[in-house]
């Protein structure tokens, strides 16, 4: 990908979706794969969520060039 940024379909990935109900309104999330935290579905929070996530491996890391935050 240009300018090194991981394809949105690599990001999406590594989530599962789901969506929460309140009130008659739905939220779209996504479920980490690995630690299973739930993210809100904008493609800054989920990246910035692989960034962090302790449970991520480190070669996917890199292969996702997700080493630093550049966005």
């Amino acid at each position: 990908m240009s300018r090194g940024r991981p394809s949105l379909a690599d990001v999406w990935q590594q989530f599962e979706p789901f969506s929460i109900g309140l009130h008659g309104r739905y939220t779209f999330c996504q479920r980490c794969k690995f630690c299973g935290s739930n993210v809100v579905d904008l493609i800054d929070q989920l990246k910035e969520h692989l960034i962090k996530c302790a449970d991520f491996p480190a070669n996917l890391k890199e292969s996702l060039d997700l080493t630093t935050s550049k966005f």
